[in-house]
């Protein structure tokens, strides 16, 4: 039984703030959903670069060149390259190619051999790919996966959709060469079931077999990695190397480089870039057969369900009044990041809308969609103005939240009943302020 409710809540300075409500009977009634790859969500992600982010912050950007392979075209993949090593993706490989061919002159692309030259202008022609100007003359190339699509489009029979894990979103979340935007991370967990891995030691919304629902960590050392039939466990027989302890691994030994279930490249040697998205895998010697293959995880049997996401809202009933879970610190840009770069900027004060997921005290799920103010044609005291960090722990502790923590938010955030929104994204048409969905590489769904 799912139900719902609207609430209006307003701060001290006048500003309306909308929340819906939705509660359900169990955590086993959700499960994880993936969103059918949609072209136009390239289409999305470059106009909200165009007319968005680049407006606001050109400042903080050169030549961005956004781009996505085609489905079925061919790439020559990076093979014993001294930087990369063998990589098995071709968007990275293709990435890898263009980044070291492109360049611009007066605002036109050019180029340092006729391979890229090619490749570009197919998928310049073939609408796959995107070049935005900046401010600075530098170029950064970034390659869009076709791992995202709309939740409003993706099993439309659902009773309920939301979006649930962040995923790398812009180039400052793209912190290596083997970093894709559309690539989820973070620990997602159905029925004993590791369908990602946890990153980063951040906090975990976890339900238990017997339905105890907890607030904890997450760590991708604890638990066993397999690929191609071996099975690999940190300290015993490989080590595991993840931001932010590093950018790097150090000298010698041999490299996996691992994101989300597949492996992304091979590299001997050492001093391999580490992947926001994902981790390096070093063993003393080659782990065989590593090209194609899906990697699975275990450790986590007696797990109904658990993310891993934002910063907990309440823990055991105690209100969450700071940063919890380790985030990039932007007052120290030059130690190891990782994504998403702009999410903590102020605790207290900095509103954004919010998805927040969690139990009251008797362990019954609790779903809040905090609305955020329009990205354009936002009015003050009418609209709302979306929720800092610290606002929307308190509204979870007035509305009986026990144990909860944010899911990804700002324009990203939704949740649609029987495939119908309550409340309205926040991304809009900067002519029109009508809604413009933003693609999301997996969500949440009850059938």
């Amino acid at each position: 039984m799912i139900s719902q409710e609207i609430r209006e809540f307003r701060y001290e300075n006048g500003d309306l703030q909308k929340v819906q409500i939705v509660r359900f009977g169990s955590f086993r009634e959700m499960d994880f959903l993936t969103p059918e790859f949609d072209p136009e969500s390239f289409d999305r992600l470059a106009d909200l670069y165009e007319n968005y982010i680049i407006k606001k912050y050109a400042f903080a950007f050169g030549n961005l060149v956004l781009f996505r392979l085609p489905e079925g075209y061919r790439v020559k993949t990076v093979t014993g390259d001294p930087e990369y090593g063998d990589v098995y993706d071709p968007l990275i490989s293709a990435a890898i190619m263009m980044e070291r061919s492109v360049h611009f002159k007066n605002g036109k692309a050019a180029f340092s051999d006729p391979e890229s030259e090619e490749l570009f202008g197919y998928l310049k022609e073939n609408g796959c790919l995107r070049a935005v100007r900046g401010k600075w003359n530098s170029v950064r190339i970034l390659p869009v996966s076709d791992r995202f699509g709309f939740l409003s489009r993706s099993r439309t029979d659902a009773r309920l959709k939301v979006n649930s894990s962040f995923f790398i979103m812009d180039g400052f979340d793209c912190a290596s060469r083997y970093d894709s935007i559309g690539t989820a991370f973070g620990l997602c967990v159905k029925d004993g079931t590791i369908i990602n891995p946890p990153m980063f030691g951040r906090q975990v919304l976890r339900v238990s077999k017997s339905g105890e629902t907890e607030v904890t960590g997450g760590d991708l050392t604890q638990l066993t990695v397999h690929i191609g039939g071996k099975s690999f466990r940190h300290g015993e027989n490989c080590r595991i190397f993840q931001r932010p302890a590093a950018r790097r691994t150090p000298a010698g030994g041999y490299d996996t480089v691992i994101c989300g279930n597949k492996v992304t490249a091979a590299k001997k040697g050492g001093r391999t870039q580490i992947p926001a998205s994902g981790f390096v895998l070093r063993t003393d010697t080659p782990v065989s057969d590593t090209e194609g293959q899906t990697v699975t995880y275990s450790g986590m049997r007696d797990t109904e369900f658990a993310i891993q996401v934002g910063n907990s809202t309440v823990t055991d009933g105690i209100r969450t009044d700071r940063f919890i879970s380790p985030f990039f610190n932007y007052l120290r840009p030059f130690k190891p990041s990782f994504p998403p770069t702009f999410y903590p900027l102020d605790y207290k004060k900095a509103r954004a809308p919010r998805i927040v997921l969690g139990a009251d005290r008797e362990g019954i799920p609790m779903l809040l969609w905090f609305e955020g103010a329009g990205k354009f044609g936002y009015r003050p005291g009418t609209d709302s103005c979306g929720a800092s960090l610290a606002e929307a722990a308190d509204i979870c502790c007035q509305l009986g939240m026990y144990n909860g923590i944010h899911l990804d938010g700002g324009g990203s955030a939704q949740i649609l009943m029987d495939g119908r929104r309550s409340l309205m994204v926040s991304d809009r048409d900067a002519e029109s302020f009508l809604e413009v969905e933003r693609a999301v590489p997996n969500g949440l769904v009850i059938m």
